[in-house]
């Protein structure tokens, strides 16, 4: 049975490129004594001695260790490369590089043991790599992306698949199976994953500045639509004011066409019942105003005998008879004679 890797006493992996022949060494997988067989045709392999109990088949166990230690002790080589094919545009391009800087753990507990890595690389003390050897089953994409993304710096995780070393004459070059973009299809995918979010952002400005001007609209309109509420409020009151003041003169108005309305009659009552006592004409002008004459403003007196008005200045009192004031027209025929006074 060819084993690819040997264990030593210390407990330290060997490949068969490193070891002393004639030397023995342990199987990795079921701890018997093997030895290196190492020529010019054959590839260099560990087998284990004639005679040896047939325990070891060689299984899976063994693959997936010898694949991830022959990783481990590569990784500082610069022949040491990662490949895969682009899925965004099929170019094919490297993953990652071996360099000398380069530091390498196997089954380190990342995260205080929330995922075992197969084999870690690092560079300056940063996890700079992560290669997952695929025998039995996948890492998944949730280790992949939960380790991707919470690495300060970039660190992909890359998964291949667990080969026979001896096989494939201990490759240098690996194949990365699980998806991976290139630099360029990634710049694009920010390009429009930074568009898109450019164009959610002015959007969602868009939107909010265009609430805000309308809530500003809204506010000016109500504060206009106040304003023309006050005005109008305003103009109201002064119209009610104006009204009642206007009623106030209607009011005086009627109240004084009432009063002047009562002058008025009573004055003409008055000139009425002056009128009516105007009965005796004037002894000159002939005009009936009473006592008084209107004319020249003489006082007038009626003669008791012939009952004509004539002037005071012109009436006689007979002494003879009964007191009785006559005019001259009278008392010349009663007597005949002179006016006794004047």
């Amino acid at each position: 049975m060819k084993v690819p890797c040997a264990a030593t006493n210390g407990g330290n992996l060997i490949f068969p490129a490193d070891a002393v022949k004639k030397r023995k060494y342990d199987c990795i997988e079921c701890g018997e004594k093997i030895i290196v067989k190492r020529g010019c045709v054959k590839v260099a392999h560990f087998a284990h001695l004639p005679g040896a109990p047939n325990g070891c088949g060689g299984g899976e166990s063994m693959v997936h260790r010898s694949t991830k230690e022959w990783i481990a002790q590569i990784a500082a080589s610069l022949t040491f490369v990662v490949w895969t094919t682009c899925i965004g545009c099929g170019n094919v391009f490297d993953v990652m590089r071996g360099s000398r800087d380069m530091d390498v753990c196997t089954e380190w507990s990342w995260q205080q043991g929330q995922y075992i890595l197969d084999v870690a690389l690092a560079r300056n003390g940063h996890l700079c790599g992560v290669v997952e050897v695929w025998h039995t089953h996948e890492a998944g994409e949730t280790k992949r992306k939960t380790i991707e993304a919470s690495s300060g710096v970039p660190c992909p995780v890359m998964e291949i698949r667990a080969i026979d070393l001896i096989t494939t004459n201990y490759p240098r070059r690996f194949e990365c199976v699980s998806p991976r973009r290139c630099s360029k299809c990634l710049a694009q995918a920010m390009q429009r994953k930074q568009l898109a979010m450019r164009q959610r952002y002015d959007t969602f400005f868009k939107t909010f500045l265009f609430k805000r001007r309308r809530e500003k609209q809204i506010e000016s309109i109500i504060t206009s639509r106040q304003t023309v509420f006050d005005v109008t409020w305003a103009a109201v009151q002064e119209l009610k004011t104006i009204l009642a003041v206007e009623a106030a003169v209607d009011a005086i108005a009627a109240a004084t066409e009432r009063i002047a309305r009562r002058w008025l009659l009573l004055i003409r009552v008055r000139h009425l019942t002056a009128m009516l006592k105007c009965i005796i004409p004037c002894g000159i002008c002939g005009a009936a105003k009473g006592t008084w004459c209107w004319c020249n403003k003489t006082p007038m007196s009626t003669c008791d005998v012939c009952k004509s008005l004539y002037e005071k200045r012109c009436m006689f009192i007979l002494a003879t008879l009964p007191k009785k004031t006559v005019c001259s027209d009278c008392h010349v025929s009663l007597g005949g004679g002179g006016p006794i006074s004047c």
